[in-house]
């Protein structure tokens, strides 16, 4: 029997704890979604092909985990449609996932989103589950590299509108 996800947080995050989402965390996490697009934007490619493969197995994971900070996830993992994903992970111990709300600002409502931008990061989620689930053969590299510029700034829109002045980006 599948568990229900958790209302809320076991215990609010201590000052300490979210000054380290907020300084270090995110700011790693962020790094990882953005390295490819930044190098698409900028038109610089890559430095080598193995660089290439790192960066979009890790901006895929990692719009995954944004998504999913963001309050949002996905049904019919056949055909992904986005959904709003407001509960919390939990084993049955303490809940340590934490969601945007805990910082402050509020999850994503659907109704933020364009059918495309719901589209977009409904797909990002659904490559990012056959990524690091297990070994799939049919979507070894689905989501497409040329969508990646448009899938960070929708992530980075949404955390921006949240987080103002507090998402920062980390350069490697």
């Amino acid at each position: 029997m599948k568990k229900s996800p958790a209302a809320s947080r076991s215990a609010p995050l201590t000052k300490k704890e979210r000054a380290d989402l907020l300084d270090d965390h995110l700011p790693y996490r962020f790094t990882m979604l953005s390295a490819l697009a930044d190098c698409v934007r900028e038109k610089r490619g890559p430095t080598t092909q193995e660089f290439k493969l790192c960066a979009y197995q890790s901006a895929i994971i990692a719009a995954r985990v944004f998504a999913e900070f963001l309050g949002l996830g996905i049904e019919a993992p056949n055909k992904p449609k986005l959904k709003e994903k407001k509960g919390y992970f939990s084993d049955g111990g303490s809940i340590t996932e934490v969601k945007i709300q805990d910082l402050k600002g509020s999850l994503v409502a659907l109704s933020e989103l364009s059918l495309h931008e719901q589209d977009v990061l409904a797909r990002a989620i659904f490559y990012a589950n056959k990524a690091t689930a297990h070994i799939d053969l049919a979507h070894i590299d689905g989501f497409p590299h040329t969508e990646f510029v448009e899938l960070v700034q929708i992530l980075e829109k949404l955390l921006r509108s949240r987080l103002g002045n507090d998402l920062k980006r980390r350069r490697a």
